[in-house]
């Protein structure tokens, strides 16, 4: 008697079904780890430019700050484009540090019309304190992937985990 060897047919379409719907349930939850990690990861890249911003300024007894970038080198942007740490004037920057969020996230202030968190010699904020939010675009209602910055007037950041609306 002669014994075969491999898969019949039908054995193969079973197990292609199995990992079909495997994946179906896998991928999803994946990519919301995925967006996840990827605001967590620029939320403290953003913690950390504003903290090193207050320490240069404490440091180099002057202003010191944060403000969105287009260019790199001076504060000619808005907040959802890429933000650079600098020290001096806000006009006439020093830049200390680039960062950028990714394409996929959404980061507006609370008011527009401020271009720069600035910390005086003492470290604490020299304008009105300001909020932001950082999200991804496509962030489903009730998931928690929204994170709020606050900024205070003694120069403090706050950050806060949020479900999106």
């Amino acid at each position: 008697m002669c014994r075969r060897r491999g898969f019949s047919l039908i054995e193969l379409m079973v197990t292609i079904a199995i990992v079909a719907i495997l994946l179906s349930v896998a991928l999803p939850s994946m990519a919301d780890a995925i967006a996840r990690n990827r605001i967590a990861s620029s939320a403290n890249a953003f913690l950390a430019g504003l903290n090193y911003a207050r320490t240069e300024a404490i440091r180099r007894n002057g202003a010191a700050g944060v403000c969105p970038t287009k260019s790199g080198v001076v504060c000619d942007g808005d907040w959802g484009d890429r933000w650079l740490v600098f020290a001096g004037k806000p006009t006439e920057p020093t830049v200390l540090s680039l960062g950028e969020f990714s394409d996929k996230d959404q980061f507006t202030s609370e008011s527009p019309t401020s271009k720069s968190i600035t910390f005086d010699a003492r470290g604490m904020l020299a304008v009105a304190p300001n909020a932001f939010e950082l999200r991804p675009v496509d962030c489903g209602a009730g998931k928690p992937m929204r994170r709020l910055f606050s900024v205070q007037r003694t120069g403090s950041v706050s950050v806060m985990k949020g479900a999106c609306l």
